[in-house]
């Protein structure tokens, strides 16, 4: 009868650890999935942004009708932009990588809890 018991007592361990693990992947997952949607937007504003900047400047460049500041003004234009882009996407990056790292830190502690409280309380209902 107790090696029923404790069979019984390790299976719901490990079936409420494992429920615990799947809730808080799919939580992690949807949040993850909203994160980089909202990365996304804000990518796409600030493309949308510069692209703005570089029509305004070309515009009045072509007004002021003088072809080697437009060739300069385009030059600056682009060294501008793969400057944004590299530093956008190395910000991103990064963000994803603290993202993950925080998020995976978070699941640890929380299975660690999870275990050391279900341990107890199994430990105590035997016991007691």
């Amino acid at each position: 009868l107790a090696f029923i018991i404790i069979i019984l007592i390790i299976i719901i361990i490990i079936t409420t650890t494992i429920i615990v693990i799947i809730i808080i992947l799919i939580i992690n997952y949807l949040t993850f999935l909203l994160f980089v949607i909202i990365l996304i937007i804000i990518i796409i504003i600030i493309i949308i942004i510069i692209i703005i900047i570089i029509i305004i400047i070309i515009i009045i460049i072509i007004s002021i009708n003088q072809l080697s500041l437009l060739l300069l003004f385009f030059f600056i234009i682009i060294i501008i932009i793969i400057i944004t882009t590299t530093i956008i996407v190395i910000i991103i990056i990064l963000i994803i990588i603290i993202y993950l790292a925080f998020r995976l830190f978070i699941i640890i502690i929380i299975m660690i809890i999870t275990i050391i409280m279900s341990c107890r309380r199994h430990l105590q209902m035997t016991l007691f």
